[in-house]
C-alpha cells in the first residue's frame, strides 16, 4: 500500500514551475515550486487505503468535535488510489485514480490571520501523464462556531450539505484569474469545491481516525531496507523514496461467542443477525475509540440482507 507518489510529483511540480516561468506565469511557477519543496522537505507521509477513506460511514463534523482540527504534524500528505471514478473536474472529468491531499496548519491567529488547515489536493492525470495541481485549495477554519446562515455553502446535487465551514482561496493566481475572467468567481469556486473535497473528506476521516485513543501510527517499512532501495535509486539518479507512516488500529480480543451474554443482552430480545459497520465511539470521558465492523445478533431469527454479504463462520472459543 505504499505509493511514493510524492518523489513523482516533485519532478514533475518542477517541471511545470520551469514552464510557466517561461510564459511569464511567475506566481504560478512559485507555487509549483513551494509545494514542491513542501513535500521534499516538511511533509510527513502517511498511505491510505483506496479511497482515500480509512472507514466507512458519514462521520460529519460536529461542534463537539472541533478539537478534531489539529494535523499531528505541521505539515501532511496523505497519499491514496481511487479505484473506481474519476476526480471531480466539471470540465474534462479526467481520469486521475492517484491523488496526493497537501495538508498545512496555520496556528498563528494573529495579525489578522485565522487559525486553520489549508488543503491543497494534487492528481496524477492520465491523458497528460502528469502530476498536476488545481487553480484553488481550501480552507478549514479551525473555529465551526458558525451558525448555519452564515455558512459558505455550495448547492451541488449528490453532495450533503453539512456545518463545516469550507473557504476556497486562489492557489495558482494566473490560472485562477483566467478562470474568472472566463466563467466567473460563484463558477471558479463551484470547480474548486469539486476538486477538493475528495480530498477534505480524506483528510477529516483520517483525523477522526488520529482521534481515537486505539489507533496508532507505525513506520511502514524497516529503515535499513530502505536506504537500500534509495542507494540503488540514486546510481540510477532517480529521487529517492520517502519513510511513511501507516495507522493501525489496536483493539482487544472480542468475547468468544459461546460465552454467556451479559444481564442487558438477556433483558432485551436479541435482533437477527447482522453485519454492524466499523464506527467511532465516544466514551462518557470525552476520549474516542475505534470499533471493528463485526456479526452480531441471533442467527435463529434470520439473517438481515443489506448493501452487503454477510456469510455465517464458526468461529473458535478463546483458550
Amino acid at each position: 500500500m505504499i505509493y511514493n507518489y510524492s518523489s513523482y510529483a516533485i519532478d514533475d511540480f518542477f517541471e511545470w514551475s520551469r514552464r510557466y516561468k517561461q510564459k511569464g506565469g511567475h506566481h504560478t511557477a512559485n507555487m509549483y515550486q513551494v509545494v514542491a519543496d513542501l513535500l521534499k522537505e516538511d511533509a510527513v507521509k502517511f498511505a491510505l487505503p483506496d479511497g482515500g477513506r480509512l472507514f466507512t460511514g458519514k462521520h460529519s463534523l460536529s461542534p463537539e468535535d472541533s478539537d478534531l482540527l489539529h494535523l499531528p504534524f505541521p505539515v501532511i500528505a496523505l497519499e491514496y488510489f481511487v479505484s473506481s471514478g474519476p476526480i471531480h473536474d466539471p470540465v474534462q472529468q479526467c481520469d486521475a485514480p492517484k491523488r496526493i491531499c497537501l495538508a498545512l496548519e496555520n496556528s498563528d491567529s494573529s495579525l489578522g490571520n485565522e487559525a486553520g488547515i489549508f488543503v491543497i489536493p494534487s492528481w496524477y492525470d492520465n491523458a497528460q501523464k502528469i502530476w498536476v495541481l488545481p487553480a484553488s485549495q481550501a480552507f478549514i477554519p479551525k473555529r465551526q462556531d458558525h451558525s448555519p446562515d452564515s455558512l459558505c455553502r455550495i448547492d451541488i446535487p449528490s453532495f450533503t450539505k453539512s456545518d463545516l465551514c469550507i473557504q476556497m482561496v486562489p492557489l495558482l493566481k494566473e490560472e485562477y484569474d483566467y478562470g474568472v475572467q472566463q466563467y466567473g468567481v460563484n463558477e471558479m469556486e463551484r470547480r474548486g469545491f469539486l476538486d477538493v473535497i475528495d480530498e477534505v473528506n480524506s483528510l477529516l476521516c483520517f483525523l477522526h481516525a488520529l482521534s481515537c485513543t486505539n489507533v496508532l501510527a507505525r513506520e511502514s517499512q524497516d529503515q535499513k531496507d530502505l536506504d537500500k532501495i534509495n542507494r540503488k535509486r540514486l546510481q540510477k539518479g532517480k529521487r529517492p523514496f520517502f519513510t511513511y507512516k501507516i495507522l493501525e488500529i489496536v483493539v482487544p480480543i472480542e468475547r468468544s461467542s459461546k460465552q454467556e451474554p451479559s444481564g442487558d443482552e438477556k433483558k432485551r430480545n436479541p435482533p437477527r443477525m447482522h453485519l454492524r459497520r466499523g464506527h467511532i465511539r465516544r466514551l462518557p470521558s470525552g476520549k474516542r475509540l475505534w470499533i471493528n465492523a463485526c456479526v452480531v445478533g441471533n442467527r435463529s431469527k434470520g439473517l438481515i440482507k443489506k448493501d452487503y454479504r454477510v456469510v455465517p463462520i464458526k468461529l473458535k472459543s478463546e483458550p
